[in-house]
């Protein structure tokens, strides 16, 4: 996810030294541990960003804002999402 600034010093997300987040580090560190602890299956956090780009589009934000913050088109979210019925998208529940 990008920042409004979209500059090195705004990253949404920071390590703990205020640096870019290493993927495998934190799928090593901390994103198994996450899933394991939810008892769901294992899957990528990058699936993570379909999910929020599918929720935005639910909730009829705009895809030049969506766009702009995933760090992709407009176009490529209307053409991937744009004509999905979101309207019993509803995660399962967790126990």
């Amino acid at each position: 996810m990008k920042s409004e600034e979209d500059s090195f010093e705004s990253l949404v997300f920071t390590s703990p030294k205020g640096k870019f987040i290493d993927h495998h580090n934190f799928a090593n560190r901390a994103w198994k541990s996450i899933i394991g602890k939810c008892n769901i299956p294992y899957r990528k956090s990058y699936q993570t960003r379909h999910t929020f780009i599918s929720l935005c589009v639910e909730a009829h934000i705009n895809s030049t804002a969506i766009g702009r913050w995933t760090g992709t088109s407009a176009k490529m979210i209307d053409n991937h999402y744009g004509a999905t019925n979101f309207t019993n998208l509803r995660p399962p529940e967790l126990s």
